[in-house]
């Protein structure tokens, strides 16, 4: 049971870390998803896409399969799509993954309901595919209770895009911040991905 304290502090300890605007209002439209007294994570099915129209375009929905225990996405708007040669609606995150490079972020995907956390990557994004992006991807817990399966709402914001990984290493670095739901402490490590 976590107090809704806890995730209120967490989003705060996430906020200052985080650089753009879209970032921002996506936390705040999640943290309307609170309800008092709320147990658990909230509620995927109150998420109200007329809220935030300027979102849409850089947001996904994951939902951790109960049968498989894997990530399928049930939604992607059309910047996150624009990475992929398909659309990513009904992929799994390990068939669009690199197999290196599944590990590790498949690791911060689940820790966001597993622990459960806001994850918030900041710096190269794409690091693993051709034409890096700078920016930021919040990753947010969410759950269906109808069906009782976790999932995540997160959004990728890219400000700019690198030529090519090498690029990206020279420019920047990245981190990661787990911010814990249960205790609102806030963790961060580096995340740059050696060559």
């Amino acid at each position: 049971m976590t107090e809704y304290k806890a995730y209120t502090q967490a989003a705060e300890a996430i906020r200052t870390h985080l650089l753009f605007p879209e970032t921002r209002q996506l936390l705040d439209v999640w943290l309307t998803l609170w309800e008092a007294g709320m147990q658990g994570l909230p509620d995927r099915r109150k998420i109200d896409p007329t809220v935030m129209p300027r979102l849409l375009p850089r947001i996904f929905i994951l939902e951790r399969t109960n049968e498989e225990n894997r990530l399928k996405y049930r939604l992607a708007g059309e910047e996150i799509n624009r990475r992929y040669d398909y659309g990513l609606i009904g992929k799994h995150l390990d068939e669009i993954t690199p197999a290196d490079a599944l590990p590790r972020i498949e690791s911060y995907f689940r820790a966001t309901f597993e622990l459960p956390a806001i994850i918030l990557l900041s710096g190269i994004l794409f690091s693993e595919r051709d034409k890096p992006g700078y920016g930021e991807r919040l990753l947010l817990p969410i759950c269906d209770p109808s069906s009782d399966r976790p999932g995540i709402l997160g959004m990728t914001y890219q400000k700019q895009l690198f030529p090519d990984a090498d690029a990206a290493r020279a420019s920047s670095n990245r981190t990661l911040y787990t911010a814990d739901l249960a205790t609102g402490e806030l963790e961060q490590a580096d995340a740059t991905v050696p060559k």
